[in-house]
């Protein structure tokens, strides 16, 4: 206790010297020294208030930069699940291949004048070799080229089996490919021109939107000449039912020239009323063929080759609508559509367009506008077909008979599931692509078309060094 009281006392007396230290410093301190010091004081606090205030908005600045960060990211995630998913989104928009085509020949030629200039590849000159200076810039020159001509090689392998769908994991690539010449030329500062990168980069973009764009323009014409054909048939029909009804029309003409209301007045009623059926018959067909709009609106379904749950809504302007089924029902299905409504309207094309529109969010191919199939039961686009088309609709068949499918002894199977990754992506499923889509085997898709297509190797910059 008392140990403890002596060791509380001296340290006391301790602080109440350095005190008296400092009163007498204070004492015999200038007046104006002493404001001087607090003057200094006062800037200090000052530049510390300054540099916490900066650090916190540096610190707002970095939170910011991430957010943003995070939403390329998300942004990026979305674009690659919905490649991964067939809904490729254009990268630079032109108005056809041709374009695309021009736009790439010019981004050749521009990089094979940034080769030309030396821009390609960065690299130092301050090397000597046997204390040489020119053979020092040889040697850089000749390691730059090197590593240029992997890089392009690189690069031309990746245009040549580009996809449209593999353009994300292609440029990943790439960029692994300029890092690694930037790590092996890390001794002489070689590196690939972040500008010539760009160049090269942009060149997939371009090929990948040329290339979807030529399959899309050649679908058209596919779509084109499938709906001339469909006119030259419905046209043939309607030139030979003119025919038909033409002959039978001239033919009750000349029974009523031989026959006698007086003398035979059942036979002439009945010939006048065939003669009157005829003539409405040929202004209904003449009514169809001068409007191209008129036509038949059906909804078909093929539970044997697409199961339960999806239909097909089409148009056609044929005479007899159920032959256009039959087309369909060809070898390139299984087994024959069933058909659940045929309604006949003077706007076809309209009454088309409408339920298409109703149900776009169905849609099975969200790529090709032309592939009409919807996710959606008979049952459903009956209320739907009620609605729009009104009283054009006389009859509905809501459950397929699929007469061969159950004949064939086939057994149930469920629709293939819609793509979800249209509707909700789930990141690390996202990441997980994007990591399998930069592996080795990003092009083992291609394996069963070894040999690139000719617009693919056309669009190759060969001997860029």
């Amino acid at each position: 206790m008392a140990l403890g009281s002596g060791k509380k006392i001296e340290a006391l007396e301790a602080e109440v010297a350095r005190l008296n230290q400092w009163i007498a410093h204070l004492q015999g301190t200038d007046a104006m020294a002493l404001a001087g010091q607090m003057e200094a004081n006062r800037a200090q606090l000052a530049d510390l208030q300054r540099q916490a205030a900066e650090a916190i908005q540096a610190a707002a600045d970095a939170r910011a930069d991430e957010q943003a960060a995070r939403a390329r990211l998300v942004d990026n995630i979305d674009q690659e699940a919905m490649q991964e998913a067939g809904l490729y989104t254009f990268n630079h928009r032109l108005d056809s291949a041709v374009a695309y085509k021009d736009a790439l020949t010019q981004a050749q030629i521009r990089m094979k004048d940034m080769v030309r200039s030396g821009h390609a590849i960065e690299a130092t000159t301050q090397w000597t070799v046997n204390n040489s200076a020119v053979q020092g810039r040889k040697m850089v020159k000749d390691m730059s080229t090197l590593m240029l001509r992997a890089y392009n090689a690189e690069a031309d392998s990746l245009v040549r089996m580009l996809r449209p769908h593999t353009l994300t994991g292609a440029k990943g690539r790439l960029d692994k490919s300029a890092f690694a010449i930037e790590r092996l030329g890390k001794l002489m500062s070689i590196r690939i021109s972040p500008d010539y990168h760009r160049m090269r980069c942009y060149e997939l973009e371009l090929t990948a939107d040329y290339l979807l764009k030529k399959e899309q323009e050649k679908e058209a014409e596919r779509a084109r000449r499938a709906d001339l054909r469909d006119q030259q048939k419905a046209a043939a029909e309607m030139r030979a039912a003119l025919d038909k009804l033409s002959k039978e029309r001239q033919h009750y003409r000349n029974l009523l020239a031989k026959l006698s209301p007086e003398r035979d007045p059942g036979a002439w009623a009945q010939a006048q009323a065939k003669l009157a059926e005829i003539d409405d018959s040929i202004h209904g067909v003449e009514q169809r063929a001068a409007n191209i709009r008129t036509g038949h609106v059906y909804v078909i379904s093929n539970v044997g080759a697409f199961g339960p749950d999806m239909v097909k809504i089409g148009m056609t302007r044929r005479l007899d609508p159920y032959d256009r089924v039959v087309e369909l029902g060809d070898a390139s299905v299984p087994f024959r559509f069933d058909v659940h409504a045929m309604v006949f309207h003077e706007d076809a094309v309209t009454l088309e367009n409408k339920l298409h529109q109703a149900l776009a969010h169905l849609k099975v191919n969200r790529v090709n506008p032309r592939r009409e199939f919807f996710y959606a039961t008979p049952t459903q686009i009956k209320d739907l077909l009620t609605q729009i088309a009104g009283a054009h609709l006389v009859e509905y068949h809501e459950k397929p008979e699929a007469l061969e499918w159950h004949a064939s002894g086939s057994v149930a199977r469920a629709t293939q599931p819609r793509n979800q990754a249209t509707e909700e992506v789930d990141a690390g499923d996202a990441l997980t692509a994007i990591d399998d889509a930069t592996s080795e085997d990003l092009y083992s898709d291609v394996d069963e078309d070894p040999d690139p297509t000719p617009e693919a190797a056309m669009l190759t910059t060969r001997h860029l060094t």
